[in-house]
This record gives C-alpha cells, sequence and structure tokens, in this order.
C-alpha cells in the first residue's frame, strides 16, 4: 500500500488515450470475491468501452457460477473482445483480494486465449496466482514490482522540489532514506513540510 501502483496505472492510462487504446478500469474489494459478483463487475466495466464487446456474455454470467459456466461465459466474452476493433487496456486493481479459485481460473482463460488486441493489465500487492509462463516465454509480459516503483534519490529530489520549491539536496537525500524512497511517504512529509 502507498508505493504507487494506481498512481503509476494511471500514469500509463494517460499515456495511452491518445493513442487511440480503450479501456475498462475495475477496482476490486474483498467482497468482490465472489465469481458471480466478479464477473458481473468485469462484464460492465468492460460496457462501458462498447455494450456490444460483452452482450453474448452477460446473457450466460447469470446461468451459474459452475466451471462449465464460468468458462462458457469468458468464452464467449473473449469473442466479443476480439470483435472490438480497437486495442483494448483492461485494467483490474487491487487483484490481491481475489481469493476464489473459479476467478483465478477465469482470469486465466482470458489471459491464454486472449486476443492480440487485448492488454491486461494486473496490479496486487501480492503474487497473482496465475500462470504467465507461456506469455514470460513470448516476452508479453511486463512485470513491475517494488524496485521499480520506488523513486531514485534524484526522484524524491524532483518530487519534493516540484512540491516544496528549493529545498536542500542534503536534506532531500535525507526524506528519501526516511521514506525507502516511497512516493506515499515523501507526499506526506511534503504535506507536513508545506504546513
Amino acid at each position: 500500500a502507498g508505493c504507487g501502483k494506481t498512481t503509476a496505472l494511471v500514469a500509463w492510462r494517460q499515456a495511452l488515450l491518445p493513442l487511440g487504446f480503450d479501456d475498462a478500469w475495475l477496482t476490486l474489494t474483498a467482497v468482490d470475491n465472489e465469481p458471480t459478483r466478479f464477473l458481473g463487475y468485469l462484464l460492465a466495466s468492460l460496457a462501458q468501452v462498447d455494450p456490444a464487446i460483452t452482450r453474448e456474455a452477460a446473457e450466460l454470467a447469470g446461468h451459474g457460477v459452475d466451471r462449465e459456466a464460468v468458462e462458457r461465459t469468458m468464452i464467449t466474452l473473449i469473442r466479443g473482445i476480439a470483435r472490438h476493433p480497437r486495442e483494448l487496456a483492461l485494467v483490474l486493481d487491487d487483484l490481491q483480494f481475489l481469493a476464489d479459485t473459479r476467478i483465478h481460473e477465469a482470469l486465466q482463460w482470458l489471459l491464454d486465449y486472449a486476443p492480440p488486441r487485448l492488454h491486461l493489465v494486473l496490479a496486487s500487492r501480492s503474487s497473482v496466482p496465475l500462470s504467465l509462463a507461456r506469455l514470460r516465454a513470448q516476452q508479453l509480459v511486463l512485470e513491475l514490482d517494488l524496485r521499480e516503483l520506488r523513486f531514485s534519490a534524484a526522484e524524491s529530489e524532483r518530487f519534493l522540489k516540484a512540491h516544496l520549491g528549493d529545498i536542500d539536496a542534503r536534506e532531500a537525500l535525507r526524506l528519501h532514506e526516511m521514506t525507502d524512497g516511497w512516493v506515499a511517504g515523501l507526499r506526506l512529509l511534503a504535506v507536513g513540510l508545506e504546513k
């Protein structure tokens, strides 16, 4: 928490929009750890991009949550995504809240059979129990972890200067070390120092 996952995703999203990407965003909570609820929210977020993507899958979604029913829904959804004419980024934020194996299996189907124009973005505070080996081997996965999300000392100094104006380089380095480069900690310190 507070290391900048969502902030990085928002910045990435802003960079994609001028390139003609459509995007759907689903922020998850603990109550979404139920297949019917998860599938409903997933379909709703994609329907905001284009209702045609989810029309057929939505008809199937209410017909059970056993393995076969979820698989049929996901296959139909994948076909709907494949018909979408534009690049589509689907962001699933706070994936750590999903522990139900039926949901993991649905996400694995989405990964395994994703159409070429689908870009699936998974953000989580913990490892996601999905198999990414095939996608890694094909160099179709970009993984960012805590090391990439921390600010370097120079980035911390730039951030502090942007929020505080002129700051001594030694003081900026001290604040960087106090927060270990975490943007949330730097922001809290900056707010405190501004006051």
